[in-house]
């Protein structure tokens, strides 16, 4: 919708002028007003959602401010490409009228008579770039976009002509092509292959004959398929393209280039590593590259992975060996011993348990020992005492201590992990204030926090006491608030003062709620599920609340809820736009049912009852409609 919002800003620019040097509307100022009318085209409308963007009521007196609110009201829409006011001496006051000059668009687009290429083809392109519906000033492009098409496709002096069909309600872009005579294969000529005979069975392998109708699409996917092809060989830098050369207006000279590249085998040498095969851990065949960025990426990708399984030593070196046409690629891998956990040690802790601590370390005994276990359990020890008010406290690992067991496998050390914790002084909140606040009472903010006065300090607390804060003014239509945090220590580290200073800027409210797009839908029932309303602040949760609700209905295709300024910085119009889902719908299944039942069998004098498995087909057929008489009612 960027192009919308572009030529709503440009009719602004281009209508204010107009309107307020009209001096027919300056004679009626101050009269009362009588009448409002809309026209488009000649015709008188009466939609409900533009007499709902009216600041010019009847029975108030005329002012040129409304008119222009009015005005601006009106452009929000973005139905609309411009608008011009006139006013009348009706009844001893005045009348108004609004013409709109409807916006501009492309609703719809079809071909007329016969085209060479399926119909579903052209379709798909026009979409693929430009989308179903578009600018009406875009018509051209959409013309080069079937003109180009029909060059690839082998129709290189294709005509496109269109011409727009305007309706009340709707605008079709009628399209004709003239395609012309599509041009024939003259010569394939094919570079980078080495041999005539490679040359013969490339051309069988691609389905390539003189004299062929050339289709650069269909071509293009025969290369790629190939050049995979030539991908799981191993070839991985194989590179395919085609270029034409044209003879006549009939003819056109086709050359291939091909580049094989080297067949490439990558393996690895030296230690094992477990558990992983080349292709996890080396992505050539997936990136087609042998790029020496990427292989030294691999180095570190393998060392990473034999250092998670406990090869703490890891080290890996890649070499590239062979001629042009074969290269291999040797990852030599050394992975060094493999350390496992004997047990693990913590001192310096006074305030924790040392049962709570090594719950948060996960290096058990006898397990592979991780570096980065171990990192990540040192965080979640200072993270702990952080939350307890220890907000200088400094966890490490202070030896690794290698053991013997008896039953140890040569190749592993087992060491016996100490770390030690460095508590500090507890801190705790010595005065909690807020600076700059006039919309909320103090006594609100101060129980919407969870950081109080004489409680323990926790720094990632008072960061989301802050987003809470945040929130609270987000919701309430403070959009441009500002909240720092300052926090002042004692010189002992036992106590913080903490003050939020908050600049709250200025609260938006919601002026006009505008619906647009909705055709079978009823406003009012699409109102009904609204939050916003008119006259309240525009906050982020009604927003989203708002969009969840619509949604919900199951009535539409597309949502979009946008705002728009005007004038006032604290006053917003919000445009909800709607694009409906299809009224009816069509459910079908089918199925076999196979099921085993007693039968009496004939052919027995006694009528005797056997078993037998029988079959039977099974359907259905739904048939819905949403939407009825615009309401949230459906029908099956």
């Amino acid at each position: 919708m960027q192009w919308r919002l572009l030529v709503i800003v440009v009719c602004l620019v281009c209508t204010a002028s107009p309107v307020s040097a009209s001096s027919d509307i300056d004679r009626f100022v101050g009269q009362q007003v009588v009448e409002v009318a809309f026209v488009s085209n000649g015709i008188q409308i009466r939609d409900p959602a533009v007499y709902d963007l009216i600041e010019t009521d009847v029975g108030e007196p005329l002012t040129i401010s409304e008119v222009r609110e009015s005005l601006t009201h009106l452009f929000s829409l973005g139905r609309y490409g411009g608008i011009s006011v006139n006013a009348y001496a009706r009844d001893g006051g005045v009348a108004l009228s609004y013409d709109l000059q409807i916006f501009s668009v492309i609703d719809r687009f079809e071909f007329i008579g016969k085209t060479e290429l399926p119909d579903e083809d052209l379709r798909r392109e026009v979409i693929r770039n430009h989308g179903e519906m578009f600018p009406e000033n875009t018509a051209d492009s959409v013309i080069e976009t079937l003109r180009i098409y029909h060059a690839e496709r082998g129709y290189l002096d294709a005509i496109v002509e269109a011409n727009i069909r305007r309706s009340q309600r709707v605008n079709t872009l009628s399209i004709t092509i003239r395609a012309g005579t599509r041009v024939r294969v003259n010569r394939w000529l094919i570079t980078g292959v080495a041999s005539a005979s490679l040359n013969s069975r490339l051309r069988d392998r691609l389905g390539l004959e003189d004299g062929d109708f050339y289709d650069g699409l269909i071509l293009d996917q025969r290369l790629s398929e190939y050049e995979a092809e030539l991908h799981g060989l191993r070839y991985y830098e194989a590179r395919l393209s085609h270029t034409v050369e044209r003879r006549d207006d009939t003819a056109v000279d086709v050359r291939l280039t091909i580049y094989r590249g080297p067949r490439i085998s990558v393996k690895f040498d030296g230690d094992e590593v477990p558990n992983a095969t080349v292709e996890d851990l080396v992505p050539v065949a997936r990136e087609a590259s042998v790029d020496e960025d990427l292989l030294e990426d691999a180095d570190l990708l393998i060392a990473d992975y034999l250092r998670l399984l406990g090869y703490r030593d890891a080290e890996v070196m890649h070499t590239r060996n062979g001629v042009a046409d074969e290269i291999s690629i040797i990852f030599e891998v050394n992975r060094g011993p493999l350390y496992r956990v004997a047990d693990v040690r913590i001192q310096g802790n006074e305030n924790v348990s040392t049962d709570i601590l090594l719950a948060l370390v996960e290096l058990p005994s006898g397990e592979p020992f991780v570096i980065g276990n171990l990192d990540s359990g040192l965080a979640a020890i200072e993270g702990l005492y952080q939350q307890r008010g220890f907000t200088t406290v400094r966890a490490n690992s202070s030896s690794f201590d290698a053991v013997s067991l008896s039953t140890q496998v040569p190749g592993e050390v087992w060491q016996t992990v100490s770390l030690v914790v460095e508590e500090g002084p507890r801190m705790t909140v010595g005065s909690l204030v807020f600076e700059g606040v006039n919309a909320w009472p103090l006594e609100q903010l101060r129980e919407t926090v969870a950081t109080s006065a004489s409680e323990v300090f926790y720094g990632l607390q008072i960061i989301d006491d802050r987003d809470v804060l945040l929130q609270l003014y987000l919701n309430d239509g403070y959009e441009q608030v500002v909240i720092d945090v300052d926090t002042s220590f004692s010189d002992d580290l036992t106590t913080a003062d903490v003050t939020f200073r908050i600049t709250e800027g200025h609260q938006v409210i919601v002026d006009h709620v505008l619906i647009v797009g909705n055709e079978q839908v009823d406003a009012e029932t699409i109102r009904q599920e609204l939050t916003i309303v008119s006259g309240n602040p525009l906050g982020l949760d009604d927003i989203a609340e708002t969009r969840r609700r619509l949604n919900a209905l199951g009535m539409f295709r597309r949502l979009d809820i946008r705002e728009f300024s005007h004038g006032r910085v604290e006053r917003r119009d919000l445009i909800i736009e709607v694009e409906e889902a299809p009224a009816t719908t069509l459910a079908y299944g089918g199925g076999l049912e196979v099921s085993q039942r007693l039968r009496r069998d004939a052919s027995y004098a006694r009528g005797s009852a056997v078993e037998r498995i029988e079959f039977a087909p099974r359907g259905s057929l739904q048939i819905g409609r949403r939407n009825l008489w615009g309401k949230n009612r459906s029908i099956n």
